[in-house]
């Protein structure tokens, strides 16, 4: 029950059904081709069960409506059917952390890390290069997201992807330069990307010295899109 509702209730997007099926594999203490076959039965038939609860489309699973959470989660209504958004959040990150081909992983696994007290797990994550790179060549994660998903906004190299923001939306390997041209001499993820870039294969100019302005300073991001001057500004 818990380990079937409590990710349903702790996700912020559809979840899909094969990671339900994952979290619920690690809850038996052993993966196999027995144990994930009659998981897999198990969720087909438990969703199948609750169709009016559950929307069920394109591989994922959502409830139709937010209420629904908010009962499950509301000990003065759920009584015994009470499920602990805390335990999705765990459950969640814990599948996250060592998961590297999915993308919902990508896309929440900062997120869920945090949101489960995690937070030294959730910046490991945004200081390995390796990571940063094959999440940002989703389409479905975007360097925004994992900025705003930062348990430490303030980080380093936090602040150097959110103003590296304009260069890598389209050209994710842009990152490499933008974190090499922020990032203080003696940072060791200069020496990660170095290896990362080389391990990859990719033919590039390394900047040995970082030229352009610092994460440390009092820049935040730079704005693009405009065809003219820039007359005011508001933000929200």
């Amino acid at each position: 029950y818990d380990h079937l509702l409590a990710p349903l209730v702790a996700a912020r997007d559809p979840l899909p059904v094969s990671v339900v099926e994952d979290i619920l594999v690690a809850g038996q203490g052993k993966d196999s081709s027995k144990t994930r076959g009659k998981v897999r039965r198990v969720v087909k038939t438990s969703l199948d069960s609750a169709k009016q609860l559950l929307a069920i489309t394109n591989g994922t699973v959502r409830f139709v409506h937010k209420s629904m959470a908010d009962w499950l989660t509301d000990e003065t209504r759920a009584a015994g059917l009470l499920v602990d958004r805390a335990d999705g959040h765990d459950m969640l990150a814990s599948w996250a952390q060592d998961e590297r081909k999915n993308a919902f992983a990508f896309a929440h696994g900062v997120y869920h890390l945090a949101q489960s007290g995690q937070r030294a797990q959730a910046m490991e994550l945004l200081h390995d290069f390796e990571w940063l790179l094959t999440a940002l060549a989703d389409k479905d994660v975007s360097a925004l997201s994992l900025v705003r998903d930062a348990p430490d906004p303030e980080d380093e190299v936090v602040r150097a992807m959110e103003m590296s923001l304009h260069a890598v939306r389209e050209r994710p390997l842009e990152l490499a330069f933008q974190l090499l041209g922020r990032l203080g001499t003696d940072h060791p993820m200069r020496k990660d990307i170095g290896q990362v870039m080389k391990a990859r294969g990719v033919r590039w100019m390394r900047p040995i010295a970082a030229q352009l302005t610092s994460a440390k300073s009092a820049l935040r991001l730079l704005l693009q899109g405009h065809t003219s001057n820039v007359t005011s500004v508001a933000f929200s």
